[in-house]
Order: structure tokens, then C-alpha cells, then sequence
């Protein structure tokens, strides 16, 4: 869901559903998140219970993006994740 939100913002075409080539894609956007390659290649490195946070912060920062982009509300996903995220520590 990132990575497909990512190439919406900024208007991409998903070549490939694998995404083989997500390093460079992301680092061609405009509109990203700070240290988005990196972070995701962490989740990829990471114990399953800390990936699982990684990734939910990375929603949660998606989700705000989109918003600020797109006018759009999506408080709801982003509580959502924020009470999970919150119950689980």
C-alpha cells in the first residue's frame, strides 16, 4: 500500500507489480517520504514485531501525505493505526 500510494501521488505507472525497480522509482518522486528506501529496506531486515511498527508508522506517514497532497481525510485509517500502534507497547 506504500509503495502503490507513493506512485499516485505522483502520478506513475506501476510497471512492474514485483516493483524491481522501487530504488529508482523512489527516487525519482517528487512527493515521498523522508528516507522511504531505506525505511522499507529496514522492514525487510527487521524482526517481525518491530517491522510490523516500522511499517505502521510508514502508513500513518503515507496517510498524511496523502492528505496534504490530495485534500483528502483519511484521520480515520490514521487513528486506526495510532490505536494499534498504541495498544500493542
Amino acid at each position: 500500500m506504500i509503495l502503490t500510494s507513493l506512485f499516485a501521488l505522483n502520478r506513475r505507472f506501476i510497471s512492474s507489480p514485483r516493483f524491481k525497480w522501487q530504488k529508482s522509482d523512489l527516487a525519482s518522486f517528487k512527493i515521498a517520504l523522508s528516507d522511504v528506501t531505506q525505511r522499507l529496506e529496514d522492514i525487510w531486515s527487521s524482526a517481525p514485531a518491530e517491522a510490523i511498527l516500522m511499517a505502521e508508522v510508514l502508513l500513518d506517514e503515507t496517510a498524511a501525505l496523502a492528505e496534504s497532497q490530495r485534500f483528502t481525510s483519511m484521520a480515520n485509517f490514521r487513528e486506526a493505526i495510532r490505536e494499534r500502534r498504541l495498544g500493542e507497547v
